[in-house]
């Protein structure tokens, strides 16, 4: 078995450095691109350093264990487990495997309960502090060497996935399993759950967010208090979270994805910003309350494929034209638009979709479901008509048609990842190819172009 290991992570590379969130501030118009050096805060050299040091320690590496019955519950440092402990500790009564995460072991063991295992990634010093008792410890292999040495009960190493671990590790080597990454510690947990077996994951005190400009973790954590904050809006709330929170809460309706996609079920108790994203894939919701959700998750704000193709839009457009922007979203098509000399008019069903940007050009808050009471001659539509349900294809088509004479539409062929990962259900919904399409806009303009690459343009006299 030596020198074989096997994988246990999501299909998101999470492990990758370098990657970046944004933020946008409230009145500008363009986001504040943020570095986040996922998974460790410390340069490449030190956690190489660290993982080296550890390696050649006389500690097991871990394996991952056979599916079991047993619940995990991972208690994290969000201020709202505290209103949780007693449904935590019914639930270590019933027996099942506790696991805490930095500084929630030590308040776990103020309130009377020593946990299964603590785990801990953060390549720091400092986290000698966050040390509780536990009876066992799962310490990621780039953890500080002397946090690794100040642990005195049973611990096991585990190695993260990294692109730069099989530098680290010594040769011979023995088997071990590799556990999947992600910014923070919450997510691998997870991940570090399932490969102990566990199929049922229960979370507290992941809330991502502050619950008060005072309280930002269940107790105390020095080590964290000097993060840079920011405030975040979902669903009509402000969230106060640090950027590796916001990461977090943005990041976990993927980890849960991939989890459930092996097997497993994910519960996750508490209040703040993470639970609030995943209570939207949990509620039943017409298309517009889905929609404003969806466009409260700066996330999907980051892509706009109207913008992507404005170019092509400019070069199909006359001089100066008046253009009807539907199903508008974030407005940047209509932004590169007015620059390069034409009018837009913005259409949408829902009213917080536009950048700061956009919400100077004129808006018609409209379901396109519905007849239109605008006549164009020249409009756009991208991204778009996937997102229409089957039924009501035919119904959009008939209304754009009646309204507008010449159209540029981009429809994307394929379906989302988004909507599954963070709604637990897709957003595209009609789902074809450009043949499907030509034939089905052909039934509302008599002639209909397709220009490759999703795009068509429908004319009628």
């Amino acid at each position: 078995m030596a020198d074989i290991h096997n994988t246990m992570h999501g299909p998101i590379p999470y492990a990758r450095q370098g990657i970046e969130v944004l933020h946008w501030n409230e009145g500008t118009t363009m986001p504040l691109v943020i570095p986040v050096t996922m998974l460790c805060n410390t340069s490449d050299d030190l956690r190489m350093d660290n993982i080296r040091a550890n390696s050649a320690k006389p500690i097991d590496w871990f394996i991952a264990g056979e599916e079991c019955l047993q619940t995990a519950v991972i208690v994290g440092s969000g201020p709202s487990a505290r209103h949780d402990i007693e449904a935590i500790k019914d639930l270590a009564a019933d027996g099942a495997f506790i696991i805490t995460v930095n500084g929630s072991t030590k308040w776990l063991n103020s309130e009377g309960l020593i946990p299964d295992a603590q785990f801990m990634i953060d390549a720091r010093i400092g986290n000698k502090e966050l040390i509780g008792k536990a009876k066992h410890y799962y310490l990621a292999s780039q953890v500080h060497p002397e946090v690794v040495d100040a642990v005195t009960g049973d611990k096991t190493l585990v190695h993260l996935v990294w692109d730069r671990l099989e530098e680290c590790l010594p040769r011979p080597r023995p088997a071990y399993t590799e556990i999947g990454s992600a910014s923070s510690v919450g997510p691998v947990a997870c991940f570090l759950a399932y490969a102990l077996g566990h199929r049922t994951i229960e979370l507290f005190g992941f809330d991502s967010c502050h619950e008060s400009r005072e309280r930002s973790h269940v107790a105390p954590q020095r080590i964290n208090e000097s993060e840079p904050c920011s405030w975040v809006k979902f669903g009509g709330k402000e969230y106060l979270c640090s950027l590796v929170m916001k990461q977090q809460a943005e990041q976990f309706p993927d980890v849960k994805l991939a989890l459930e996609g092996m097997g497993a079920t994910i519960l996750v108790n508490g209040t703040g910003l993470l639970p609030d994203i995943l209570n939207v894939a949990q509620k039943e919701m017409d298309e517009v309350e889905k929609y404003r959700a969806m466009w409260d998750n700066p996330q999907y704000r980051t892509v706009s494929p109207g913008a992507n193709v404005a170019g092509r839009i400019a070069a199909w457009l006359p001089s100066k034209a008046s253009v009807l922007d539907i199903g508008c979203g974030t407005g940047r098509a209509s932004v590169y638009l007015a620059e390069a000399g034409f009018n837009p008019t913005l259409m949408d069903f829902a009213d917080n979709c536009r950048d700061e940007d956009a919400l100077s050009f004129p808006f018609i808050l409209h379901d396109i479901s519905q007849p239109f009471h605008v006549s164009w001659r020249y409009a756009i539509c991208c991204d778009v008509m996937e997102h229409i349900p089957p039924e009501q294809v035919s119904i959009v088509l008939d209304n754009i048609a009646t309204a507008c004479a010449e159209v540029f539409f981009r429809i994307e062929f394929e379906p989302d990842y988004f909507g599954p990962a963070t709604l637990g259900r897709p957003l595209h919904l009609s789902v074809h190819d450009h043949v499907w399409w030509t034939e089905e806009l052909s039934r509302h303009w008599p002639e209909v172009d397709y220009q490759g690459d999703g795009v068509f343009i429908v004319r009628r006299p």
